[in-house]
């Protein structure tokens, strides 16, 4: 959790920069998983400015807020409660942003074509391998019998 904290505020400037762009890798994303058709994409671009742009003046100043008290904590030195405080936080800005997007996702979702479902299909088996090279790797390496 520290590590975590660390990483994040003194990637301060790099989460500006990749937060101006969140627009352009969450469209990237979208299509890499679906495949979108031009229509698509438009519509990806305009619900997602929306849902942006209401996250940025809506719930960005409380997430500086937030990581203000993470760091204030930190200094502090971390207990149980203060891990358990993060977590909740974290689920409730993921809930609360998941909730205002939804409804933007379901019209989105419900114009995937079954070719865009295999598509999807695909990407996630590859992820999947991926994510379990990984982790045998890793596991390889921990256990001493192996390189990854």
């Amino acid at each position: 959790m520290l590590v975590l904290c660390a990483v994040v505020m003194a990637g301060c400037s790099l989460m500006r920069l990749g937060y101006g762009q969140l627009d352009h890798i969450a469209a990237w994303m979208a299509d890499d998983y679906f495949d979108l058709d031009h229509q698509q994409k438009e519509e990806f671009h305009k619900r997602f400015a929306r849902l942006h742009d209401w996250h940025r003046y809506e719930q960005l100043p409380g997430y500086a807020a937030f990581l203000r008290e993470i760091k204030a904590r930190v200094e502090k030195g971390l207990a149980r409660e203060d891990v358990i405080w993060v977590t909740e936080g974290v689920r409730v800005r993921y809930r609360t942003i998941a909730r205002r997007g939804a409804d933007d996702a379901a019209t989105l979702l419900l114009t995937i074509t079954p070719q865009q479902i295999e598509a999807l299909k695909r990407q996630w088996e590859r992820t999947t391998a991926s994510s379990c090279a990984i982790t045998s790797s890793t596991a390889r390496r921990r256990n001493g019998s192996g390189r990854g």
